[in-house]
């Protein structure tokens, strides 16, 4: 939308009286107070939102720790394999650095 007048110059505005200067200086903390309220409460919401979709889907925590020797399950066919299943779908062992 065209404006009637072109915008140049990004300064701060002059205030004629101390209360529009201490409204503004007002508004500008308040701006600040509002947004970190909004940040939380949206930190907050995720995190109600993540303890409801492990409650509904069984979520477990994972029972290892580093240090731990562990072995993966893989069982992925290789590619050009004459074999569809395999005797040994583990692969390792493995040492747990760290947790995810």
């Amino acid at each position: 939308m065209p404006l009637p007048c072109p915008i140049t110059h990004h300064d701060e505005p002059a205030f004629l009286s101390k209360d529009a200067e201490s409204y503004a200086k007002w508004l500008k903390v308040s701006l600040i107070l509002l947004h970190n309220a909004v940040y939380k409460n949206r930190i907050e919401a995720k995190q109600q939102m993540k303890e409801k979709y492990d409650k509904r889907h069984n979520v477990k925590e994972p029972d290892f720790q580093i240090g731990q020797k562990v072995l993966l399950l893989d069982r992925r066919i290789k590619a050009y394999s004459n074999r569809v299943l395999t005797h040994k779908p583990y692969s390792g062992p493995y040492i747990i650095k760290d947790v995810i």
